[in-house]
């Protein structure tokens, strides 16, 4: 059990002595708390309908680049209420999806120094569509159900080479033919020494043009979201 704070600027080594005097070790950079770009705050509304005719539009999470870290993941939580005529109380619910692990090459990079991740506006309805269920047809009346936006979340996680070494190389084989090699990166012995953490930002707001699109737009407007 750690009693001193740890420091991201050190490398960590571990050691072990077995009763019969054998020595297992292995060492470990650690990744740094991330620190959010855009959105700054959980007040700063995300608009994903564009104000023009034609236009592309997407939000682009950012957050600093760390030197430490090997791989990210950003994760996008969906948060709102929902209830029926039979059960007015509202029940507070939400979903998570996670996009694929990323490495922080030059098609992530922006400013210099961020690690930039798009979601377009096709992405997040279809994120909406695919994890909220529509009403069956001839659902009674009573037991429709209704729906109320409430936040989002943008998590980002990020792990350094030796944990996303662990995490691909011993990934489940698609194949018929199994893997029978798994990685570690202890010496004198099997697992992983590593480091991985998570950041991002809660309760993110949209805005009322987005709101409106959510409750009555073509992608959505079966899901009987209210005002």
């Amino acid at each position: 059990r750690a009693i001193e704070t740890i420091d991201p600027a050190f490398t960590y080594k571990l050691v072990i002595i077995k009763p019969n005097g054998d020595t297992t070790t292995s060492t470990t950079g650690l990744v740094d708390d991330i620190i959010m770009a855009y959105p700054p705050t959980s007040s700063t509304p995300l608009d994903w309908e564009p104000t023009s005719v034609g236009q592309t539009k997407k939000i682009t999470v950012r957050w600093v680049t760390d030197s430490k870290t090997y791989a990210y993941q950003l994760g996008f939580r969906f948060h709102y209420q929902e209830w029926t005529t039979d059960n007015p109380t509202p029940i507070d619910t939400s979903f998570t999806y996670y996009f694929p692990m990323f490495q922080p090459t030059f098609d992530y990079v922006c400013f210099t120094n961020q690690v930039c991740y798009d979601i377009t506006k096709e992405q997040y309805y279809d994120l909406i569509v695919n994890n909220i269920d529509e009403d069956p047809a001839g659902t009674p009346a009573s037991e429709i159900k209704y729906r109320k936006f409430i936040a989002i979340d943008f998590i980002v996680l990020q792990a350094n080479e030796e944990f996303y070494n662990y995490i691909t190389i011993n990934a489940p084989s698609l194949s018929y033919v199994q893997k029978v090699t798994a990685y570690t990166n202890i010496e004198n012995g099997l697992g992983i020494f590593g480091s991985r953490s998570s950041g991002g930002i809660n309760d993110l707001i949209i805005d009322t043009q987005t709101k409106d699109s959510l409750r009555l737009g073509q992608y959505t407007s079966q899901l009987n979201f209210q005002p």
